[in-house]
């Protein structure tokens, strides 16, 4: 009796090869991850710095500070897998995708630094056996799993790199990571701004209500964080459908397909004394400070 593969199994084989399933630059995990985008998280993350230590008292002034950052760099990771009856066909399947893709985008100028080839698993398949009444589960074949991470710094190399990989039946772009090189300067800028921040928040208490504070004594609170684009990629489906009531519970209903879009959501600028770099266009690496001084 032909085994038959387990039902699951081809589903995700077929999620897995549809080319184009998505064009957005955060990746498949940031597209096809459980749940919705973490800016809620993040955002109570951020505000959770800025309450008040129980039991501190005194005077304070403070400042919070959002940088939106370009990559300097990007890491692509696209994921190869493939099937064989025996290990060694599958292994010799998923060595033949790699070195084609690796070939396309050294074609495209990508140097040998730039690329590196990540073995990721071997695992075996199974199906079922029917003998009967019985459906006896046993192994089928062998899977192996290896990912091709790229580094480039053009943005525009990610369509032509996606390109090459659908030519060789790649379609699974798992992630695109974004790398700010200089992350002194970011803090530096940062720290200059809520600085510059607190002095006008004392200015304009003395010149415009006359109160006279201090001078800034003590650094109380100096938080600092990062967050990158595939964290803050969020979904939404638009879509009006009609409701059916009092249908026969013998009729099969079959919905129409409605397409997800996804969108870059991140940091606004409501939650923030000031935005450096507001106007970004582009998915950002995220760079926020919150500073508390004492006064």
């Amino acid at each position: 009796m032909k085994p038959i593969r387990h039902p699951l199994f081809c589903v995700v084989a077929l999620l897995l090869a549809v080319p184009g399933a998505l064009a957005q630059v955060g990746g498949g995990s940031a597209a096809f991850s459980q749940g919705r985008s973490k800016l809620d998280a993040a955002r109570a993350a951020e505000l959770a710095k800025r309450v008040l230590p129980e039991g501190l008292t005194g005077r304070y002034v403070e400042a919070s500070v959002l940088l939106n950052a370009e990559a300097d760099r990007y890491i692509a990771t696209f994921a190869v897998s493939r099937e064989g009856k025996t290990l060694e066909a599958a292994q010799k399947s998923a060595d033949e995708t790699v070195a084609a893709l690796v070939e396309r985008f050294k074609g495209l100028g990508v140097g040998a630094d730039a690329l590196f080839v990540d073995f990721v698993s071997q695992n075996r398949l199974y199906a079922f056996q029917v003998e009967g009444n019985f459906a006896k589960e046993v192994v089928d074949g062998f899977e192996v799993k290896k990912n091709v991470v790229v580094r480039y710094r053009e943005k525009a190399m990610l369509d032509r790199i996606t390109l090459s990989a659908g030519q060789v039946g790649v379609y699974d772009l798992v992630k695109v990571d974004y790398i700010v090189d200089d992350l002194d300067a970011i803090r530096r800028r940062l720290i200059e701004e809520a600085s510059r921040i607190v002095k006008a928040k004392l200015a304009e208490e003395a010149s415009m209500l006359g109160i006279r504070p201090g001078k800034p004594q003590q650094v109380m609170t100096l938080a600092t964080g990062t967050y990158f684009p595939v964290e803050l990629y969020d979904q939404y489906v638009a879509q009006e459908s009609e409701e059916v009531f009092g249908y026969r519970t013998e009729l099969t209903i079959v919905r129409a397909r409605k397409p997800r879009t996804f969108f870059w959501n991140g940091f606004s600028a409501k939650d923030f004394d000031a935005v450096i770099n507001p106007a970004s266009v582009e998915p950002s690496v995220q760079f926020t400070l919150f500073l508390r001084v004492r006064c």
